[in-house]
């Protein structure tokens, strides 16, 4: 193959990906769609255009040579042409074969985009039986299990099924012909069947039926949500906006000449200039007119400066316009998400999304997905309660979860993401907040509603009784609310016990420029985004005070950390002792309700600019979001206030000028954890994390020692396996909750079990956290340790 087909090749698959992404996100909005209650008009209406958009996406993939998406999709389009001739039912089977094998169709599209395979074929296989089975619901059930072949035609439409005789069914679907088992048809991941290959079809399967959880469920799956990478790099912007674009560019065109004008009368002057210093004669008449056309060029090119500044910005305006995408870009792909999280969790949930026409930037609209999902996500696993749990509060048994995007301004929009769950109780966000450290017992009194809501974006801060490997740590708002701060918006929580909490998102429509203050560190320079900045102070040495070994300094009457903003970063400057008299310039940083105060050297000046991002090699640059360019040409790191903050919490040196004051640590007696499991090569694995981490450890065999030992020696946390002999994890845990000494004993599961099933018994046995062993990490673990001792 030469080099030009292969270009040709390249293109051609770039623009598959594109629109097999489109294709994808039609056919799961119109499954999704068709999940409501609708007429049979809109039924049918739905139907088509779903059947449609698999059809083009069949022939996308041929077109291609994708062979495995062609066939999947070749499957999935004969059951959507049944269903539009009427001659299958919909059912909660129905929708969960086919979202599992859209499913394995957008992994199949993701690792085309990363040039990997993950996908075998028995997934394959077993896929496409699912899919089969749809076509046969209306079979007689039949005592012996035979494997018959199905040919699906280039135009399904031609296939006709009769109600009224389920063997007539079977006779157009199935061939005559007899094939070999699918698994013996597929032996390798090389093989690739030829376009209109047979498909094997199991003919005794019949569809289940549905139980009480609101989807049913084949089998139990960690739901994993992923997307397809590699398409953000394209969009389509209208005509009409490059054609205004088109027109501002040439308007730079009268620019260029003005200013090529003007070069040339500064060039005529500075001709002017060597002449009348040459000549002594008329040196007073030349000088004058020199100062006149001086006066004039000046005059022109403020003017012609003015011309093109309106010009760039006009300019920079339109540019910014056409990166204005629709929400819909990305809300299309939040109800597939939803209803396959409320199916993880067995609960039933209505999702409803308002203003999706709104337009933002699209490098907002990037940022702002990852903030979203999480929220939502938050709504359905610890806002919405199960449907009998919601039935006994009197409330509908399906929840709500509502997703509104409104305009708040001419620059800015508000999205609210909120639900009608449980809500989170302002009593155990104070009683966590105080025992993090955030707040002090005396200033939790004197909160208002609103600065309470705000401390939940706190990181480390969780009000959640229950620790998973996914959840309950208290990292994800705080997560949440950084990512909102920087792409330059504001995040609000509204609550109550019981009604549900609300999100509200305030965002700019367009990343604009950003103000910050300039400070100086030895010979380096630092810019701090001027929306974390509270107040730039000056520091009296003498009022600085030691408190817990830790320098504080009094502002707004109350006492708040002091660090040195050259510390933090890990800079090394040279410091002369400071006079007790002395005043030290410092800025007041604020994340949530925290305040700490970074002694600089020197506050310069505020600038104005745009912040670059620093690449992929420096993507995991601690405490800094990029870099801007001041007026000078110098290149200065823009820092990320909140990262310097968190940074700050761990820091705890005592400062330069309290030397005087000696501060006494307590001696802290280590704390004892009991680890339970019969594995020995896993006992020795969790012993040395714990022992790490600075615990006592000491080791049960099984549930059944572990319970002898709690019996007989103080403990302050329980690590146990679940699948144990005499004892198991679960039979552990209740006997402890069940024991009046020891009932308070915090518990964490470490577990092979990761069936939603396996985590609501652990949850229903008593355990604190649970944590599974294939997606393990130490930090989990001490995480929930910590957290729970």
């Amino acid at each position: 193959m030469d080099k030009k087909q292969e270009a040709f090749l390249r293109e051609l698959l770039a623009d598959f990906m594109i629109e097999a992404a489109e294709h994808q996100q039609a056919i799961i909005s119109g499954l999704l769609e068709l999940e409501k209650s609708l007429n049979e008009k809109d039924q049918q209406k739905v139907v088509e255009t779903t059947f449609r958009e698999m059809h083009s996406l069949k022939g996308a993939a041929r077109a291609v040579n994708i062979v495995e998406v062609e066939r999947l999709c070749q499957g999935l389009e004969s059951v959507l042409s049944l269903l539009k001739q009427r001659n299958i039912s919909i059912s909660k089977y129905f929708f969960d074969t086919m979202h599992g094998a859209m499913d394995l169709l957008n992994q199949y599209i993701i690792d085309i985009a990363e040039k990997k395979k993950t996908v075998s074929n028995d997934q394959l296989v077993n896929t496409l039986k699912d899919v089969q089975s749809l076509c046969v619901g209306t079979a007689p059930v039949v005592k012996k299990t035979t494997l018959q072949a199905m040919s699906f035609d280039d135009e399904p439409e031609d296939l006709s099924v009769k109600k009224t005789s389920s063997s007539a069914s079977l006779a157009v679907l199935a061939n005559t012909q007899s094939l070999n088992p699918v698994e013996d048809e597929i032996e390798s991941d090389d093989f690739s069947p030829p376009t209109g290959q047979t498909i094997p079809m199991v003919s005794n399967v019949t569809e289940p039926v549905d139980i009480a959880s609101p989807y049913y469920t084949k089998k139990e799956a960690k739901v994993v949500h992923q997307e397809v990478t590699g398409l953000k790099d394209t969009v389509r912007i209208p005509v009409s906006k490059l054609s205004g674009l088109l027109n501002q560019a040439e308007e730079l065109i009268t620019a260029k000449n003005m200013f090529g004008h003007d070069l040339k009368e500064l060039k005529r002057v500075g001709l002017q200039y060597h002449k009348t210093k040459d000549k002594s004669v008329n040196s007073v008449e030349g000088s004058s007119l020199m100062r006149e056309d001086i006066s004039i060029l000046a005059k022109n090119m403020d003017q012609h400066y003015r011309i093109m500044a309106r010009t760039v910005d006009d300019l920079l305006f339109s540019i910014k316009n056409t990166l204005l995408l629709p929400f819909s870009t990305i809300l299309d792909l939040f109800p597939k998400l939803v209803r396959d999280l409320a199916k993880d969790t067995k609960k039933e949930i209505i999702f409803t999304v308002i203003g999706a026409e709104m337009e933002i930037d699209r490098r907002i609209l990037e940022k702002i997905k990852d903030p979203i999902i999480h929220l939502l996500r938050n709504c359905i696993d610890h806002g919405i309660e199960l449907p009998e749990e919601r039935l006994k509060k009197n409330k509908s048994r399906s929840g709500d979860i509502n997703l509104v995007i409104e305009k708040f301004n001419d620059g800015e929009i508000t999205l609210t993401i909120s639900d009608d769950g449980v809500g989170i109780e302002k009593e155990k966000v104070i009683e966590s907040s105080i025992k993090l450290g955030i707040i002090s017992p005396e200033k939790a009194e004197k909160l208002t509603d609103m600065e309470i809501s705000n401390l939940i974006f706190n990181s480390g801060l969780s009000t959640s009784p229950f620790i998973t490997d996914l959840s309950g740590h208290g990292l994800g708002l705080a997560i949440v609310s950084e990512c909102v701060t920087q792409i330059g918006g504001s995040i609000n929580v509204d609550f109550e016990k019981d009604k549900g909490t609300k999100f509200i998102i305030t965002l700019p429509v367009t990343l604009q420029t950003f103000r910050g203050i300039l400070v100086k560190i030895g010979e380096n320079q630092f810019i701090i985004t001027i929306n974390a900045i509270e107040k730039a102070i000056r520091v009296k040495a003498s009022d600085i005070k030691t408190i817990e070994n830790r320098d504080t300094v009094l502002y707004n009457g109350e006492n708040i950390g002091l660090v040195w903003l050259d510390q933090v970063l890990n800079f090394s400057t040279k410091k002369q002792r400071i006079d007790r008299d002395n005043y030290l310039p410092a800025l007041v940083l604020v994340s949530g309700q925290q305040r700490i105060a970074f002694i600089v050297d020197s506050i310069l000046d505020e600038h104005e600019g745009i912040i670059k991002d620093l690449g992929s090699q420096l993507i995991n640059v601690r405490n800094v979001s990029g870099a801007t360019l001041l007026g000078n040409g110098r290149v200065v790191p823009v820092l990320n206030a909140i990262q310097l903050i968190e940074e700050a919490n761990s820091f705890l040196p005592q400062g330069y000028l309290i030397s005087n004051i000696e501060s006494e640590e307590a001696t802290v007696e280590k704390q004892r954890v009991l680890v339970a499991d019969d594995s020995i090569t896993s006992r020795s694995l969790l012993r040395n994390i714990v022992e790490s981490a600075g615990f006592i450890v000491k080791t049960a065999v099984d549930g059944f020692e572990a319970y002898k030992l709690l019996q007989e020696e103080t403990f302050d946390l329980v690590v146990s396996d679940i699948e144990m002999p005499r004892l198991n994890g679960f039979e552990l845990t209740v006997k402890i909750r069940n024991d009046k000494k020891i009932s308070d004993l915090p518990i964490v599961l470490v577990t092979a079990l990761e069936q939603p099933s396996d985590r609501q018994r652990g949850m229903e046995s008593g355990a604190n956290a649970y944590i599974v062993k294939s997606s393990f990490e130490q930090s989990n673990l001490i995480d929930a340790i910590n957290r729970l001792i």
